[in-house]
């Protein structure tokens, strides 16, 4: 079984109540990204306790009312869920805030120095969440030589936000966000195409064919073909744009 807790926040620069760049701006969130590390630990990083054969104890602390046991589930320790947080939960937080607040600092200079190789910001967010964190986890989603890819149906890999509804060629299934994040605009202007998988990353063995799909424009409206003559009315049907 893969673990993958994760903690999403946006952070809006424009249209923020909070203004400033998005360094000043953390300040804010420091709260927001606290409970998601106490989260983290509490619901998903399993207890550090180790047996005397080094076999690491399977529970988590908001399960570990046993003590501590293996994977076959045998009790070989009865003290508490011990973690790096709940030894020094002060210094851990401390250590991931100067972490997080770190690699903003980072990404915001780099975004400074780089500002005319990108025509957005949103292109180049998007260029910087595949080259700095998705690549770190190519092994888990899947390369394009993969068997097997990992996919849901149930959330967005590439932002763990949305539901996903585009399967790509590779397997995986990202959402409309994503899929327009990381496509291009067709000669016609009525479709996008994409040729590399945010997530197998597959820069160097791009598609051959691209996937392309037909989007409606926002300023279209909705349409019903009835090929029996019916005309449904508002009550009879539902659609979502």
């Amino acid at each position: 079984m893969v673990r993958l807790p994760a903690q999403h926040h946006r952070i809006p620069t424009d249209t923020s109540e909070f203004k400033g760049n998005p360094e000043t701006i953390f300040e804010h969130y420091k709260d927001a990204c606290t409970r998601g590390l106490e989260t983290f630990y509490k619901k998903h990083w399993p207890c550090e306790q180790r047996s005397n054969s080094g076999v690491r104890c399977v529970n988590l602390a908001s399960g570990h009312t046993k003590g501590h046991q293996n994977p076959d589930g045998k009790v070989f320790k009865t003290t508490g869920y011990v973690s790096a947080f709940s030894i020094d939960a002060e210094e851990e937080k401390k250590r991931f805030l100067d972490g997080v607040h770190g690699n903003l600092k980072r990404l915001v200079d780099m975004k400074n120095k780089q500002s005319d190789v990108y025509e957005s910001e949103e292109e180049y967010v998007s260029a910087v969440h595949v080259e700095y964190t998705l690549r770190k986890y190519t092994h888990i989603w899947g390369s394009p030589t993969s068997p097997e890819p990992l996919v849901s149906h149930k959330t967005c890999f590439c932002c763990l936000n949305s539901l996903p509804i585009h399967t790509l060629f590779c397997g995986h299934i990202i959402c409309q966000m994503c899929f327009l994040a990381y496509s291009i605009e067709s000669e016609s202007g009525l479709r996008r195409v994409m040729s590399v998988c945010p997530l197998c990353s597959n820069v160097w063995e791009r598609w051959s064919d691209p996937w392309s799909i037909a989007i409606k424009p926002a300023t279209a409206g909705l349409r019903i073909l009835s090929l029996d003559g019916y005309s449904p009315s508002a009550s009879d049907v539902r659609i979502e744009s």
